[in-house]
């Protein structure tokens, strides 16, 4: 008696893989191929069986795995899918391989890997645009950037008229990166507290996505606070995205960061600058939807001098 089978999804578009998944009533055989546009055909590169009991009680079958997952990774473009010799036209091929993902390596990789070869760090990017705004619109005119990597947040402030320094640690990747603009206005130093400026040095401090990565991010807040004059704004990840993310089964990516050794919600961030500072405005920022859940990115407080009671 030939197989029952079926297809239940065909998809991994944009991804230079396809994966098809359904299920096959042989217990020892799915006979499935790829067509490719270059008239090749091929197996899976793995195909995996899983535990259907729906397809069972139907079937009535003597066995509970049933399902299967056929994954082939791309060279060329998908054609069609041969199941025992009938051949499923790949719906709108060209649609995969338009984007190679990050960690791609790990699709084939035969080697053991460890936890830095997963939770990486690269080097420092340009300032979000929606920093650059919220800091051009809500500091005060003589601005310390602390933790400013390339120093891209000091050119753009600098741009729009703000007396913007930066301050860095001394370090071959920041060398390297450094914004030529920037660089007569960014201290290099060795990451030691405290900070090389006089007390209320700056109407306002600046660390985006910075004391995340500190070892001690409550002496941190104190050196903030004690240069600061009339502001503060502290944007972090916002470790409130692992719960809102269980219900989708996912991890936030900015989490496979390997430097982020300090998790904050809005809460315990604000802790960090009681009683001195507290905060005048928070926003959310990075933010994206999954299986239309709402999934926070990160957390940015604007922190104002406390008022006595």
């Amino acid at each position: 008696m030939s197989a029952a089978w079926f297809f239940d999804s065909i998809n991994g578009h944009p991804l230079p893989v396809l994966i098809v998944r359904g299920w096959c009533t042989d217990r020892a055989n799915v006979d499935i191929k790829l067509e490719c546009s270059d008239g090749t055909t091929r197996g899976p590169d793995l195909l995996c069986r899983e535990p259907r009991h729906d397809v069972v009680a139907v079937h009535m079958l003597d066995f509970f795995w049933p399902g299967f997952i056929a994954e082939f990774h791309l060279k060329a473009l998908p054609a069609a899918i041969l199941m025992f010799g009938t051949r499923v036209p790949v719906y709108n091929p060209g649609q995969y391989c338009v984007t190679v993902p990050h960690y791609y390596h790990l699709y084939e990789t035969d080697q053991v890997l460890h936890r830095d070869d997963i939770y990486r760090s690269g080097p420092p990017t340009s300032a979000h645009p929606a920093v650059v705004e919220l800091a051009s619109s809500l500091l005060g005119s003589r601005i310390l950037d602390f933790g400013c990597g390339n120093g891209d947040l000091v050119s753009r402030l600098r741009e729009r008229g703000r007396e913007a320094l930066g301050v860095e640690i001394d370090r071959p990747e920041i060398r390297e990166h450094l914004c030529p603009d920037a660089a007569p206005h960014v201290t290099l130093y060795d990451g030691s507290l405290p900070l090389p400026y006089a007390d209320k040095s700056f109407d306002s401090v600046v660390a985006t996505e910075v004391i995340e990565h500190v070892h001690d991010p409550h002496a941190v807040a104190q050196e903030l606070i004690r240069v600061a004059k009339d502001s503060i704004f502290v944007t972090v990840p916002d470790m409130s995205s692992i719960p809102f993310s269980w219900p989708t089964n996912t991890v936030p990516w900015h989490l496979l960061e390997g430097t982020h050794v300090n998790f904050f919600n809005a809460r315990s961030l604000a802790s960090l600058f009681k009683p001195r500072f507290a905060p005048a405005n928070r926003f959310r920022l990075y933010n994206y939807v999954i299986a239309h859940r709402f999934i926070p990115g990160s957390i940015a407080i604007l922190f104002a001098p406390e008022q006595p009671a």
